[in-house]
């Protein structure tokens, strides 16, 4: 009967063994499932983080293209503000200059008129002295 004790004691010690070694394999099967699983997640986060990169640097680029543009238009609205100054500068200067030649050609018309004025008095005179002389 000790023997027999024995053997069924060997065999449920073989069995547990066998059970043990399943729960091993059962085991390490599940952490290779989660290192894999930890590993895809892993490659995922990278991959996040790379197209987040990707997209802060295009959120910087449009900034930076934002910049330029608006500071390239602020030199536009600068040279477009010096140009009208030019022009209305050249718009007073070349007002002023007909305002001068227009005064000017009303003081030659005044001349001219008074000028005209005295030609025929003179030849009026001349006209009555001649007319005084053939009497």
């Amino acid at each position: 009967e000790g023997a027999r004790d024995r053997c069924e004691l060997l065999s449920e010690v073989e069995h547990e063994k066998s059970e043990s070694a399943k729960e091993a394999q059962l085991a390490y099967e599940i952490q290779a499932e989660l290192d894999d699983a930890i590993g895809q997640l892993k490659r995922e986060d990278q991959a996040h983080a790379r197209e987040a990169e990707v997209a802060q640097s295009a959120i910087a680029e449009g900034q930076l293209l934002q910049l330029a543009a608006g500071e390239e238009g602020n030199m536009y609205a600068d040279e477009v503000a010096c140009l009208r100054a030019q022009l209305s500068t050249e718009i007073e200067s070349k007002q002023a200059a007909l305002e001068e030649e227009a005064e000017i050609s009303l003081a030659a018309q005044a001349l001219r008129d008074e000028l005209l004025g005295e030609f025929r008095e003179a030849e009026d005179a001349l006209g009555q002295e001649g007319s005084v002389v053939a009497d």
